[in-house]
């Protein structure tokens, strides 16, 4: 089954977001990720998250396709140009991948090649128009495209501590709706009714919200995520919870399995971002069937 179509039938999914390796070695990555199969809905592959390289994230999702797991292939605007999208698009595809997400991508200077030129070719919503022009059998030159590639399509959202920026967001999902956009991944957070905007303004637009959520791996992890300026802050509530708790990366695993089980009458599904831990994934699924 797709995930497509396990998104529109089930009340609730389960997604893992990871990152492609920094080498050309897939075998760990695909150990991880197999460990779940049957227990999550799919794999996300990130694209060269926060501008650092890694391997394209095409190579291991048409590896996991190909061992009957559904995957979701992300792709960021800024290393590409509108030649470069469409052709990724129509491997994807042929490759038997129909779910992406797709993002702007955040700024080189950050990454490791701080040096990069961005692309500025296309942006979220000329990636967009791409997408809608395959569907409807051309490419952005208006030139006939065979096989009409119908992909499933998302978006990714990032929350920030201004509540009002966050709303102003919620209330632009009727637009992205209207431009194909079937899911967003909204976050991260670990507050609930940060997720509630997006999940309230996105009633009858037919978008699928899921809620983002990194898995904490300390005290020391929350703290840091608190002091980066601009990003939700991890509740005082839980950094209270790990202070207390014997043993602290297992009380991090409870907070993550609390905060899904609390936001599933609140939207379509969560993305669990393991960071590094994805050898935990296991025990927090456990945690949650438990």
């Amino acid at each position: 089954m797709s995930f497509a179509d396990v998104v529109n039938q089930k009340g609730f999914s389960l997604v893992v977001r990871t990152d492609p390796p920094k080498g050309g070695d897939l075998t760990q990555i695909l150990d991880t990720a197999l460990a779940v199969r049957g227990r999550v809905d799919a794999t996300c592959f990130s694209d060269c998250p926060m501008a650092i390289m890694r391997m394209n994230p095409l190579a291991p999702c048409h590896l996991l396709q190909q061992k009957k797991m559904e995957t979701i292939l992300n792709l960021n605007a800024r290393d590409r140009n509108r030649l470069a999208i469409q052709s990724e698009l129509l491997a994807a595809w042929a490759l038997g991948i129909q779910s992406i997400l797709l993002c702007n991508g955040e700024d080189p200077s950050f990454g490791d090649h701080p040096v990069t030129m961005p692309c500025k070719d296309l942006d979220l919503e000329g990636m967009l128009g791409a997408v809608s022009a395959m569907k409807e059998g051309k490419d952005l030159a208006g030139q006939p495209v065979a096989g009409n590639p119908s992909f499933h399509t998302g978006i990714e959202i990032q929350l920030t501590d201004d509540e009002e920026a966050n709303r102003k967001k919620a209330a632009d999902l009727g637009r992205w709706a209207k431009l194909g956009v079937d899911f967003v991944f909204v976050g991260n957070t670990y507050d609930p009714d940060m997720i509630k905007p997006f999940a309230d303004a996105a009633a009858g637009s037919g978008i699928k919200v899921f809620a983002s959520i990194v898995l904490l791996k300390s005290l020391g992890m929350a703290k840091y995520l608190n002091s980066i300026k601009g990003v939700p802050n991890i509740p005082a509530s839980v950094i209270q919870r790990i202070t207390k708790a014997p043993i602290k990366q297992k009380a991090c695993l409870e907070i993550a399995a609390d905060f899904v089980s609390d936001i599933k009458d609140v939207c379509s599904g969560a993305v669990i971002c393991p960071l590094g831990w994805e050898a935990k994934v296991p025990e927090l699924l456990d945690l949650l069937q438990g």
